[in-house]
């Protein structure tokens, strides 16, 4: 059995110039709303006179002016590190000042007394409420931050794990202070910059 196909014959291809803009007479597809669709003419060029010659200005009649210095004179030199000779701990405490970590302390304290007086009706707040708070201190703090970037660093699948008997924060911290520490942890007072 022979199968042939039917060739179709293409329809001839205008050029878009050529073709004018349909209209409903033509074309039934075109509707009333052609104001859109019409084609537009391409710009062309108007045609001006010859450029004016540029303005000729004479030196001699423009106003002196005074010399200028800045007042400032910057001069770039190399700058010695400031943390040279310092260690590691040094360095990073640079960075987080004790003015800063007693911000923390103060904000963070705040936090956990205001947020514990409020009314809790979920088994799992009450579970956390029955846990008695301690204040926090700056040491908990720099322990809590330390935490923070040992596991950042070395990444387990659950942060419980690096408090398991392989675990290495369990001499620093313990779970369960670095998860009420972690549960009102706040960097700003909310009572003062809400």
């Amino acid at each position: 059995m022979d199968l042939r196909r039917s060739k179709r014959i293409p329809k001839p291809k205008t050029i878009w110039e050529a073709k004018g803009a349909p209209s409903a007479a033509s074309d039934p597809k075109v509707t009333k709303n052609t104001a859109r669709t019409e084609q537009r003419t391409a710009l062309k060029p108007i045609a001006t006179g010859p450029l004016p010659k540029a303005l000729e200005i004479d030196e001699n009649q423009l106003p002196e002016l005074p010399d200028y210095e800045p007042p400032l004179f910057l001069q770039f030199q190399r700058s010695k590190s400031l943390a040279t000779g310092l260690s590691q701990l040094d360095t990073f405490q640079r960075l987080l000042t004790p003015a800063i970590i007693d911000r923390i302390v103060e904000s963070t304290n705040s936090y956990a007394k205001k947020a514990r007086n409020t009314d809790f009706d979920e088994e799992e707040d009450l579970e956390f409420l029955s846990r008695p708070w301690k204040p926090v201190h700056s040491t908990d703090t720099w322990r809590y931050i330390g935490c923070l970037l040992y596991m950042g660093y070395h990444r387990l699948s659950k942060h419980e794990e690096h408090w398991s008997e392989s675990g290495y924060l369990g001499a620093f911290l313990s779970l369960k202070r670095y998860e009420q520490i972690h549960r009102y942890f706040t960097l700003r007072e909310r009572t003062t910059a809400p």
